[in-house]
C-alpha cells in the first residue's frame, strides 16, 4: 500500500540522516488523481445524514439524523461511520506490537530484543470485515531499532474523502530518537489514495504566505534560513466551523535544526498552516452542511464536527 511505502521510506530516511545531516521535508503523497464521483444529489428523496464528531477527550461518535424537517436524531454509534457509494464503511485504527532488535550499548553490551508499536488503519464493511486497507504497515519490524511508535490520525473527512496524518517516532541507536510524518488522502468511493496538489490554484502565493508566517515566528538566528530551501506543501487539513461550514487549510513544512523544530511535523522541521481559500471541485458539495447538521452542532456543543455524509 502507498502508506506502507511512505512509512518504510521514512524509517530509511532517519537511518540515513543521523543527527547532523539534513533530511528532506516529505511532500504530500504524489499519486494520480482518482476518477471523480458525482456528489450527493441535493434533490429528490432524502434518507439519513451521518455526522461524525469528536470531543475534547478524543472520543468519536456517529449520529444519524433525519434528512428532512426538524432536527431528529435517529440513532448513534461509537466510532466513525461514512456513507459511500460502496455502502456504509467504518473507520478502524488498531495498534499492533512488532519485534525490534534493540540497540547494542556503547560499552559493548549486546542488544536486547524489544517491542514497538505500529498502527493499521482499515475501512470495515457492515459485517466488520476489512474491505479497504488504508494504512498497512505490516512488515515494519526488525532492524537495529530500540523504539518504534507509529500512529495514524484521521484529521477529518469530506464526504467519502479521508484526510489522514501519520507520525512515527523511531530510536535507531543514534544520539536521539526522531519523529517523521506523512499525509494521505483516501477516496473511499474508489478505494485508493488521491493527490490534490495538481488541483491547488495559486500554490506559489500560499508558499509566500507560509514563508511570511515562518519568518514572523522565527526566534532563531539566520542559520536556519540559510540552510532551508523554503517551505514545501506537507498536507491538506479540512476544517469545519462551529456551524459546519468547511474550509481547507494547507500545512507547509521546511527544514530546521533538531533544536529548532516546532513539533508540528517532524523532528527536523518547522511548519506554518495557511487557509487555501479553495475547496477541490469534487468536494464542493460538502462546503455548506444541511440545516439539520447546523442545528445539531448548535445543540451539541461538546462535540466538534469531523465530517458528514448522506445515505
Amino acid at each position: 500500500m502507498t502508506s506502507r511505502i511512505l512509512f518504510t521510506l521514512g524509517i530509511a530516511l532517519i537511518f540515513a540522516a543521523g543527527c547532523s545531516s539534513r533530511p528532506r521535508v516529505a511532500p504530500t503523497v504524489d499519486l494520480q488523481s482518482g476518477a471523480r464521483v458525482p456528489p450527493p444529489d441535493n434533490q429528490g428523496d432524502r434518507g439519513e445524514i451521518l455526522v461524525w464528531v469528536r470531543n475534547d477527550s478524543g472520543q468519536t461518535r456517529t449520529f444519524r439524523l433525519a434528512d428532512e424537517g426538524a432536527l431528529n436524531v435517529l440513532g448513534q454509534d461509537d466510532g466513525i461511520i461514512l456513507s459511500t457509494s460502496r455502502g456504509e464503511l467504518t473507520w478502524q485504527a488498531r495498534e499492533k506490537e512488532v519485534d525490534l532488535e534493540g540497540c547494542e550499548h556503547f560499552d559493548g553490551t549486546p542488544a536486547v530484543p524489544t517491542k514497538g508499536t505500529i498502527t493499521l488503519a482499515n475501512l470495515l464493511g457492515p459485517n466488520g470485515d476489512v474491505v479497504q486497507k488504508v494504512v498497512d504497515s505490516d512488515g515494519a519490524e526488525g532492524g537495529e531499532i530500540d523504539d518504534l511508535q507509529h500512529h495514524v490520525n484521521l484529521l477529518g473527512t469530506i464526504g467519502p474523502y479521508l484526510f489522514i496524518h501519520e507520525t512515527s517516532y523511531v530510536y535507531a541507536c543514534g544520539a536521539h530518537g526522531n519523529t517523521i510524518a506523512s499525509a494521505l488522502i483516501w477516496d473511499a468511493d474508489q478505494g485508493k489514495a488521491i493527490n490534490l496538489v495538481a488541483e491547488l490554484p495559486d500554490k506559489d502565493k500560499l508558499v509566500e504566505r507560509a514563508k511570511g508566517k515562518l519568518e514572523e515566528d522565527d526566534g532563531d538566528t539566520g542559520a536556519n534560513k540559510e540552510e532551508s530551501d523554503g517551505p514545501s506543501l506537507a498536507q491538506f487539513v479540512p476544517v469545519y466551523g462551529e456551524r459546519g461550514a468547511l474550509r481547507v487549510d494547507a500545512q507547509f513544512a521546511e527544514w530546521a535544526c533538531y533544536a529548532c523544530s516546532d513539533g508540528m511535523w517532524g523532528s527536523y522541521t518547522r511548519s506554518a498552516v495557511v487557509p487555501t481559500e479553495w475547496v477541490p471541485e469534487r468536494m464542493r458539495a460538502w462546503v455548506m452542511p444541511p440545516v439539520v447538521v447546523k442545528e445539531f452542532l448548535e445543540t451539541h456543543r461538546e462535540w466538534r464536527l469531523g465530517g458528514w455524509s448522506r445515505r
